[in-house]
């Protein structure tokens, strides 16, 4: 028995051919499976398609309403955004300038209280010598209230 090339090659396109063919017919099986659950799936939720499809133009005409809403209100905020970046900058500045202010007040608040304890430490005596003078003339006030109200009462 002889074996050409020839009759090598027609055996290979023979063999070749049988393969597409059952490949194909695979196919062909998996496409018809997959279009009967299509089927299927439509035939069980073709209710809810059809008022879907009756819906969809109200669905596209809010969407579309939605957008252009949604358009205009972006424009307006970048029409404002600048303005109100620049006021929370001036208002950081100002609270800046605030907080620095009340931290020298503080400061000096600080400093005083400092200053004062160390005269209150450094003279003691003195300050006893204050309220001394502080007391007798709280007295002498009351003393001249009190003969004011005795003139009052008199009177009457």
């Amino acid at each position: 028995m002889q074996l050409s090339i020839r009759d090598l090659a027609i055996f290979l396109l023979y063999t070749g051919g049988i393969v597409a063919l059952v490949y194909l017919i695979i196919v062909l099986k998996n496409l018809a499976e997959t279009l009967k659950n299509t089927s299927r799936i439509i035939k069980n939720n073709e209710e809810s398609i059809n008022e879907l499809l009756e819906k969809a133009p109200s669905i596209a005409t809010n969407a579309a309403e939605i957008t252009d809403r949604l358009s205009k209100s972006m424009q307006k905020t970048e029409e404002v955004l600048p303005h109100i970046l620049n006021n929370v900058e001036n208002i950081t500045g100002s609270v800046q300038k605030s907080v620095r202010t009340i931290d020298s007040s503080i400061a000096t608040v600080g400093s005083g209280i400092n200053d004062t304890l160390a005269a209150v430490k450094g003279g003691s005596p003195a300050i006893n010598d204050y309220l001394t003078i502080l007391m007798e003339a709280l007295g002498f006030l009351s003393g001249l209230f009190a003969q004011q109200k005795k003139k009052r009462t008199k009177k009457k």
